[in-house]
């Protein structure tokens, strides 16, 4: 099965508590070439029946796990409603590792071997996101013996997490190393980033996370207004009926660096309903900029 053909470079990271429908959605807008929902456990995919729709793709579905039987069950249930299944070999936090997911398996490759050997089966293209880390040769070779379409690397190690120097070095290193597509991660925080990542490390595309949360017009090299975007997304957030908290965190997102947000988020933490954090931005937005919205 062959990765689907995207319209950019540029790809939406899965991000916990952000990368819901309405903001996959509006990133698409702006010119996000694949998005990717958050991170979901095997369990949580067998016990629960997620919605997708047709304006959600291409999309790529992530599946943290550590179980080949249950995995392959997982993406078996939803290998019709995603174009690319992702299995997550990278999330760092102490709670994955302890649950012997995510970044643990780093260091079981025999384990990941036996993992990828079931979701070849489903007949769908498979990628895998990876850190650096000193198995990471012998992980590649995995991934190509069992047909892995692309490897996702963000290039920071486990102990890293989020903070630190991206080594742009290793993404260069990993698309020298394999015939696969190569999608760069990290530290992508405006265009200018994501460019400086594809050539320096020649990768295929590049994953942009945090850089996306209150900005998705980064993904256009295009400046929009904030509040615009943001209630762009509550239409959608509300069209598809997605979580309070979504809203929550994704206003805090959208009014993180305007001039008048100290006060603004003291507020939005207080609020209940979307009704209420719609009407503080409103207010607050008019006041400001002496318009209405």
């Amino acid at each position: 099965m062959r990765f689907p053909k995207l319209k950019s470079k540029l790809i939406l990271a899965p991000m916990a508590g952000f990368s819901d429908i309405a903001f996959r959605i509006l990133c698409r807008k702006y010119g996000a070439g694949l998005a990717y929902t958050e991170m979901i456990s095997a369990n949580a995919l067998l016990n629960t029946n997620l919605n997708f729709y047709r304006k959600d793709r291409p999309l790529t579905l992530q599946i943290l796990g550590s179980d080949p039987d249950l995995i392959y069950k997982a993406g078996l249930k939803y290998k019709n409603k995603a174009d690319v299944i992702d299995l997550n070999l990278g999330c760092p936090p102490d709670k994955i590792i302890n649950s012997k997911c995510g970044s643990y398996l780093l260091d079981k490759p025999v384990k990941i071997s036996n993992i990828l050997n079931k979701l070849i089966k489903l007949e769908i293209p498979i990628s895998v996101k990876l850190r650096v880390h000193k198995n990471l040769k012998k992980i590649v070779e995995i991934c190509e013996d069992n047909y892995v379409n692309a490897i996702c690397l963000h290039a920071r190690t486990i102990k890293q997490g989020f903070s630190g120097k991206v080594d742009l070095n290793a993404i260069k290193n990993l698309k020298e190393m394999t015939s696969l597509i190569v999608i760069g991660n990290g530290n992508v925080f405006n265009y200018s980033d994501a460019e400086k990542m594809l050539e320096h490390t020649n990768c295929d595309y590049v994953m942009i996370g945090r850089g996306s949360l209150g900005n998705p017009s980064i993904f256009k090299n295009k400046d929009a207004d904030k509040i615009k975007m943001f209630f762009e997304y509550y239409k959608l957030w509300k069209k598809y009926k997605c979580d309070y908290n979504n809203l929550l965190w994704h206003a805090l997102a959208f009014t993180k660096s305007l001039p008048f947000s100290r006060k603004l988020r003291v507020e939005l933490n207080k609020c209940k309903s979307g009704e209420e954090i719609v009407k503080i931005i409103k207010e607050d937005y008019c006041r400001h900029k002496n318009r209405n919205i």
